[in-house]
């Protein structure tokens, strides 16, 4: 039989790139599900998307299923016939529901069941024209969007009207019709064609046929098409072109034959802040911006629109014209909160609810400004100016812009930092860069103000929500805590701070009113934040390729001291070393020792009772291991650590050989198990080997 290919193209009103993407994946996995439950023979699927139309072309599809002869087994052969050679109702019912006469059945052996009815159903072949339309109707009918439409009397939902449908076998058309409309082999052009008609005779022809009428339908060969001409851009303008995935994705399905337009604009515009700037033609225009060598925006950006090139000029002074429309409006936001005095917004923050039990912005600006003094106070700096900052790190909130740009909260500060009286350049990006370091690939704030500052600021919101039991469960997290978690381990893992989460969860704790911190001791609090954080520096370590077994061997010691950059060291210590021989062999060994000591309580060691040798040379390496290690452990060199413990390796193991820990005498039994506790403890403060995995 003859494969031919298949094309369904369902032409639908303007729909959002929102709504696009998922519906693409719906499309591939409903129509594979109902495929390989037709019996039809088929190759690739393909899955193309514009704003205007869904396409599907499917490969080798058979023109039509096997016929087929299906074994349906039933009740025990017993029950074919009564006693007067008469089919029973059983036999009857069943026969019935096979939809054969109870003469066809027949009695066959299976195995375990031994003698049963067996139904032979004969299931005709199916046509692929049919069995398609099915499939088609039912893979459109079942997409879901965020929203939908009901447009006619079939009360057909989708997400936009639907005003078109191809669907073609071979060189035959699909039977088909959704929300009223009937399939055909004619499309349509674009807009900015005149919406031509567009005969398909196949599938084969039709890409070809669509480019030749100004419509890209591979997806991927549009976006190509926006890459060269951003490309082209940089190199006819010399400028760079600000290359976001977002725009050329948003683009990419806003155009059926994207064209580029690049619009210069007045120069005061310019005077915009440059993250405003971009957010405008970003978020609100689509547009991408564009920059000089040294990294300065300028008076022009680039826009895609769809279509040839005739009636550019109008296309650009209409882009030029919603660009000064949407930037005039940016202008006002601005200046307006340039000329707002700083006491309004402080008046602002006293009715902003940070949460309903936490109290106010303008209450937590204060337990920021507490937390960061004595976080200032441990690690030894002394910069009056960042303290006199903090006060302003959240008047940006109430701004115009950010109301209007929530995605600016933050940077914002840096431009209104004048206004607050700061001239100190550090000062400004700390107070502009709190909400830096929440996802592992993304930017922690550059210098050790805006650290502490960040810091303070997210542990703040950490601790308040711990202490009224607001904790992220599943994917449920309003409050983004997991992203704080994951900024407050990056900063001070990354930038080398010297800072204990033991003393800084209490530094927040103490910054609440009596009433608050009434509601939770602390030492819960600090047990449930820890592990709240080793949560994300696990995954911080594990997207990195640490060892779950090395995590596993640090979490008890992380949550008793709190001490990331400890953590830190550790890990890299024992990623180095970890599949060293030597290091495999004792902690081979420790597993055995913490079976032996479990449960034990350290006593003093007496060597005057020591019986053997091998016990003898055993405590003599610890002590003198004991003498040099904490020199080590002071100074976090793990690795030499660890280099130290492992020369106790041949005496233990000699121990072990030669030495019988649980002898009849208590004093004695008690003293060996007291020399290997203390040999065990060796390792307390770097790592719980006996985790470790080979």
């Amino acid at each position: 039989m003859k494969k031919n290919n298949v094309l369904f193209e369902l032409t639908v009103e303007n729909i959002p790139k929102r709504f696009i993407v998922e519906a693409k994946k719906q499309l591939q996995s409903k129509i594979t599900q109902l495929l390989k439950l037709s019996r039809l023979e088929y190759g690739d699927i393909t899955i193309y998307a514009t704003h205007r139309r869904f396409v599907v072309i499917i490969k080798d599809v058979s023109p039509q299923t096997q016929r087929i002869v299906e074994k349906v087994y039933g009740p025990p052969a017993r029950l074919l016939k009564d006693e007067k050679g008469n089919f029973t109702k059983t036999a009857i019912g069943f026969a019935k529901s096979c939809n054969i006469n109870p003469e066809n059945l027949k009695i066959e052996v299976i195995e375990k069941k031994g003698e049963v009815i067996c139904a032979e159903k004969h299931i005709p072949s199916e046509k692929a024209e049919k069995i398609l339309s099915r499939i088609f109707y039912e893979a459109i009918k079942s997409l879901e969007f965020p929203k939908n439409m009901i447009w006619e009397e079939e009360k057909f939902l989708f997400a936009r009207p639907i005003r078109n449908v191809v669907a073609i076998y071979g060189n035959k058309i699909i039977p088909i019709k959704i929300a009223q409309v009937k399939s055909s082999k004619t499309t349509y052009s674009s807009y900015f064609t005149g919406f031509k008609k567009i005969n398909i005779k196949n599938p084969e022809e039709y890409l070809k046929i669509m480019e030749n009428n100004h419509i890209v339908i591979n997806d991927e060969e549009r976006k190509k098409a926006i890459m060269n001409i951003i490309s082209g851009v940089e190199h006819f303008s010399k400028c760079e072109v600000n290359k976001d995935i977002d725009i050329i994705e948003e683009n990419m399905y806003l155009c059926e034959h994207p064209s580029g337009v690049v619009v210069k604009f007045p120069s005061e515009f310019l005077k915009l802040p440059p993250e405003l700037l971009n957010l405008v033609l970003k978020k609100q225009l689509k547009f991408f911006s564009c920059y000089d060598k040294k990294g300065n925006m300028i008076a022009a950006f680039l826009g895609i629109r769809d279509g040839v090139s005739k009636g550019h000029r109008n296309v650009e002074e209409g882009y030029l014209n919603v660009f000064k429309a949407r930037c005039s409006d940016a202008i006002f936001f601005y200046e307006t909160d340039l000329k707002t005095d700083i006491k309004v917004f402080e008046e602002k923050l006293k009715n902003l609810i940070f949460q309903k039990e936490l109290g106010s912005m303008y209450d937590k600006t204060a337990r920021v400004k507490n937390v960061l003094s004595l976080v200032m106070k441990e690690l030894n700096i002394e910069k009056k100016e960042l303290i006199d900052a903090s006060s302003f790190i959240y008047y940006d909130l109430v701004s115009n812009v950010v109301n209007e740009f929530s995605e600016l909260e933050g940077v914002m500060n840096y431009y209104y930092a004048n206004k607050y009286g700061i001239v100190d350049e550090e000062i400004k990006k700390a107070i502009s860069e709190i909400y830096l370091g929440g996802g592992n690939d993304l930017r922690i704030p550059s210098n050790i103000f805006s650290s502490i500052l960040a810091v303070s600021h997210k542990i703040d919101t950490l601790v308040g929500d711990f202490i009224v039991d607001v904790i992220p469960s599943g994917s449920n997290d309003p409050h983004g805590l997991r992203r704080y978690a994951n900024g407050i381990f990056r900063i001070i893992n990354e930038n080398g701070i010297n800072l204990n989460l033991l003393k800084l969860i209490k530094f927040s704790y103490n910054s609440y009113p009596e009433d608050i911190r009434g509601k939770k001791k602390i030492e819960i609090l600090q047990k449930e934040v820890l592990d709240f954080i080793y949560q994300r520096m696990e995954s911080y370590y594990s997207q990195k390729s640490v060892s779950q077994d090395i995590l596993n061997s640090l979490k008890n010691i992380f949550l008793r001291e709190g001490d990331i950059l400890k953590l830190k060291y550790r890990v890299e210590s024992l990623s180095l070393i970890k599949n060293r021989d030597d290091f495999k062999n004792i902690s081979l060994l420790y597993k055995r020792l913490k079976n032996i000591i479990k449960d034990f309580k350290l006593m003093d060691v007496n060597e005057s009772i020591f019986e053997k040798d091998e016990e003898k040379r055993l405590y003599s390496k610890y002590i003198e291991i004991e003498k040099e290690l904490n020199g080590y452990l002071n100074e976090n060199k793990y690795s030499d650590a660890i280099n130290l413990i492992l020369r106790i390796s041949n005496e233990l193991e000699a121990f072990f050989e030669n030495v019988m820990v649980m002898v009849e005498s208590e004093k004695i039994r008690n003293n060996r198990l007291s020399l290997l506790k203390k040999i065990y403890n060796l390792f307390s403060d770097i790592s719980d080997i006996s985790q470790i995995v080979y």
